[in-house]
Order: structure tokens, then C-alpha cells, then sequence
């Protein structure tokens, strides 16, 4: 079934989701090893992701500076073997690992996992939107 003839779930008089909010639904997140993650989105994209780059990834405020947005806790300061313990949905927008290392406050929403997917696609992406912002 192709991403756009999967059902909406959507209750009966609340809005009908757009076509960006709907590719960032995740329609499946399957663990693939003892180290990795592969989420499968709502236009079908798949996004790999191994556990010590969403760990380093981590967008809450003790690892990244909320004024200056720089990362607080450097690559070298996690663990090559950090896991993730459990983790949970929050709301219908995000989710929050508990990771080996005790650290739990994270929350990882949709778009910025999209955000950061690393695939060479996404990273292809990336750079020609971050040339097409230096150009201006």
C-alpha cells in the first residue's frame, strides 16, 4: 500500500492532518541490531539511525545551550556502546529514550528525527538547502 492510500486516523470532526504532518508520522520503528533503530515514515521514507547519534543528537537544554545552541556534551563524553533502555511516545509528536547512561530528558520530535535522518539522501539535501541559504 503506498503511504498516500494508508488510512488517516483522524477523529471525526478534527482537522485532516496536511501532507508535510503526515510524512513526518511515523508508520513503523523496528529495532534492527543491539544498536540501531530504523523508523519507517508516513511517505515512506526509512531513517537509520544508530543509538550513540541520536544520543549525541539529543536537542534538550543539558546538551545543547538553549541560547547559543551549542552542544553542550561533546561526542567524545558518550559511551560507543550506549544503548537505549526503553523509550516512549509523547503526545502524538515525539518521543523520549531512556538511554544507558541515565540520561532521560530528551525529547525527540518527529521533524527533528526527519530532521537529522542520516541517509545520503537527507544529507544530499541538506547541503544543497544549507548552499542555496549561503547564495542569498
Amino acid at each position: 500500500m503506498k503511504p498516500s492510500e494508508q488510512p488517516l486516523r483522524h477523529l471525526e470532526g478534527q482537522p485532516r492532518p496536511d501532507e508535510d504532518a503526515l510524512k513526518l508520522e511515523p508508520r513503523d520503528v523496528k529495532r534492527v541490531d543491539a544498536a540501531t533503530l530504523e523508523w519507517t515514515w508516513g511517505d515512506g521514507h526509512v531513517s537509520t539511525y544508530r543509538f550513540k547519534y541520536l544520543r549525541v543528537s539529543c536537542p534538550c537544554a543539558a546538551c545543547v545551550d538553549e541560547w547559543s545552541g551549542k552542544r553542550r556534551v561533546e561526542v567524545s563524553q558518550i559511551a560507543e556502546d550506549v544503548v537505549i533502555r526503553k523509550f516512549e511516545p509523547v503526545g502524538a509528536y515525539a518521543v523520549r529514550f531512556e538511554w544507558s547512561d541515565g540520561h532521560n530528558t530528551g525529547l525527540y520530535s518527529f521533524r527533528f528525527l526527519r530532521e537529522i535522518c542520516p541517509c545520503s539522501e537527507c544529507q544530499a539535501r541538506r547541503a544543497a538547502e544549507g548552499a542555496k541559504g549561503s547564495e542569498a
